[in-house]
C-alpha cells in the first residue's frame, strides 16, 4: 500500500507561493510607489485632511487625543512623524477638551495659516509616511492571492490594489482609508494561521482559560 502524500497545513505557505524577490511584484511596487510620490507632491491638502496632521502633532508633542477623536490616531502619527523634524508652527489657540468638540477642521485652517506657503512642504513630506500603508497593502493582497491560487493570481490581485482608483487617490493622503483597509486586510489574512494568537500573544493577554476556546476556533475564514 502506498501511502497519501500529507496536506500542508491550512493558512501556511504553499510551496507554489510566489517570492518577494519576483520581478513581477517588485515592478508593480515600485509603480505604485512613483504613482502615490507623485500625487503627494503635486496635489494640494484636501478638506479633511488638513485636520489630521496637526492633530498627530499633537498626540505626539502633549499626548492628547481630542483632536480627530472619531478616526483612529496611528496613519495621523505615523504621517506626522517626519514633519516634527522640520518644526512646523502651531496655533492651539481655543483648543476645546469637551466631548463633543470639532475643532480639528479649524484648527488645521490655522496651521495653514501660521506656516503659510511652507503648508505644502510639510503636508507632502506627512504624505510619503503614509504611502508604506499601501505597500503594506499590496503586500497582502500578493501573498494571499499566491498561497491560494498561485503566481498569476498574485500577480492579478496586486494590479488590481496597485492601480485601484480609490488607492492611487487615497494612498498618499494623510486620512485613515487605505491605512484601515490595508492594515484590515493582513489582520484577516493573520487570522488564518493556524494558532496565530496562541503563539504570538502575551502570556497574560488572553489568559490560560481562553485559550483551549481559542485553540479550536481560530480559523473563522476557509482556507
Amino acid at each position: 500500500m502506498t501511502a497519501n502524500p500529507v496536506k500542508p497545513a491550512r493558512g501556511l505557505p504553499s510551496s507554489n507561493c510566489p517570492k518577494f524577490w519576483c520581478i513581477d511584484f517588485w515592478a508593480l511596487v515600485t509603480v505604485q510607489r512613483v504613482l502615490l510620490g507623485w500625487h503627494a507632491f503635486v496635489h494640494s491638502p484636501t478638506f479633511n485632511e488638513i485636520g489630521h496632521l496637526p492633530a498627530g502633532i499633537c498626540h505626539w508633542r502633549y499626548q492628547m487625543f481630542h483632536l480627530y477623536r472619531v478616526n483612529p490616531p496611528l496613519p495621523r502619527m505615523v504621517a506626522s512623524i517626519p514633519v516634527l523634524a522640520m518644526k512646523p508652527e502651531t496655533d492651539w489657540s481655543n483648543y476645546q477638551l469637551g466631548p463633543h468638540s470639532r475643532e480639528t477642521i479649524p484648527m488645521g485652517i490655522r496651521f495653514a495659516k501660521v506656516n503659510g506657503p511652507r503648508t505644502f512642504a510639510l503636508f507632502a513630506v506627512a504624505r510619503l509616511g503614509c504611502i508604506p500603508f499601501a505597500l503594506l497593502g499590496a503586500t497582502v493582497c500578493w501573498v494571499w492571492a499566491g498561497e491560494l491560487w498561485g503566481r498569476s493570481a498574485a500577480r492579478l490581485s496586486l494590479a488590481l490594489w496597485v492601480f485601484n482608483p480609490m488607492i492611487l487617490g487615497h494612498g498618499s493622503l494623510v486620512m485613515p482609508d487605505v491605512p484601515a483597509a490595508a492594515t484590515g486586510a493582513m489582520a484577516c489574512f493573520l487570522l488564518r494561521l493556524p494558532n496565530f494568537f496562541i503563539q504570538t500573544s502575551p502570556r497574560g493577554l488572553f489568559g490560560h482559560r481562553q485559550r483551549p476556546a481559542l485553540r479550536r476556533d481560530v480559523n473563522p475564514l476557509p482556507g
